[in-house]
């Protein structure tokens, strides 16, 4: 028999996938909130986590002088809001960055990354599907959070113009850590075990970013690696917006804000997903992707 006609008979037809996006993007939703549920003492130490934080600033804000926060721009000078605000979308964000990392190595202890990213699914609805419920659940524990401290005193200013404008930064804040995210995941894929990227970015942020404290209070050689993080830009917009009543109509530094969000997203995403399907094709070519 000749070799064509081997080959032919042992070719299988190839299956193309049918699934929407749309649908693959619920599917892992669905898929994510039931291993989630699973361990329900998680969801307990989330929110005993966050109103500990909130709590332990609340006491904190009572030796706080607002005069650093009136110096920066936030005429309200009030700590415990300037202090909230950040440890909830700090908050936000390592959902963001680390949820992408810790979906990754759940796939590897499970056995099923090769599986998935072996089938019709790219990397790109992988990387969408696998951020999705963190997203969703790290929103309830930010609203969550945010509720806890308006109740032990918080002071923002909600208006239909400040809310839109919050909107905007959140937004802006989730897609540009989620390029951060991605291109931490694809180091987890192919070093396997430690996450350098996402470890290093948290503490940066942190430290300066201005999380718990104005920016000006930091020497100028940490000012200038504080303006390289799209973090201290959205949290600056989101702070200005609630605590002075700002609007991108009406505030030279929230279009700044803005634009440096925008401009680093464009550089970014584009940049993490390559550096993900770099580690992807190089770790299926040394056959590790399975490996954990």
């Amino acid at each position: 028999m000749e070799s064509d006609k081997i080959i032919q008979m042992l070719q299988e037809p190839t299956v193309r996938s049918k699934t929407t996006l749309a649908e693959k993007a619920k599917a892992f939703i669905v898929r994510d909130f039931k291993i989630y549920w699973t361990y329900k003492f998680w969801v307990v130490f989330d929110v005993i986590d966050i109103a500990i934080l909130v709590a332990t600033y609340y006491f904190v804000a009572q030796i706080i002088t607002p005069a650093h926060l009136v110096a920066e721009g936030y005429s309200s000078g009030d700590y415990f809001t300037f202090a909230m605000l950040g440890i909830a979308f700090s908050q936000y964000v390592q959902n963001s960055v680390h949820g992408l990392t810790e979906g990754v190595r759940d796939e590897q202890w499970t056995g099923t990354i090769e599986t998935i990213l072996s089938s019709a699914t790219s990397y790109r609805s992988y990387l969408l599907g696998a951020s999705l419920f963190r997203f969703l659940y790290g929103t309830i524990i930010l609203v969550g959070a945010l509720g806890l401290g308006l109740l032990i005193g918080g002071k923002v200013i909600l208006t239909p113009s400040t809310l839109a404008t919050g909107a905007v930064f959140a937004l802006l804040l989730v897609s540009g850590h989620l390029a951060i995210g991605a291109m931490s995941a694809g180091i987890v894929v192919m070093i396997k075990r430690g996450d350098p990227i996402a470890w290093g970015f948290t503490w940066l942020t942190q430290l300066v970013s201005g999380v718990f404290y104005p920016l000006g209070l930091l020497p100028w050689y940490l000012k200038w690696v504080g303006f390289a993080l799209p973090l201290t830009y959205s949290l600056d917009g989101i702070r200005r917006t609630f605590m002075n009543g700002e609007t991108f109509f009406d505030s030279a530094v929230l279009q700044t804000d803005l634009v440096a969000l925008i401009a680093f997203i464009i550089i970014m995403v584009p940049l993490s997903l390559q550096v993900f399907a770099w580690a992807y094709r190089r770790s299926q070519r040394q056959g590790t992707l399975g490996q954990y």
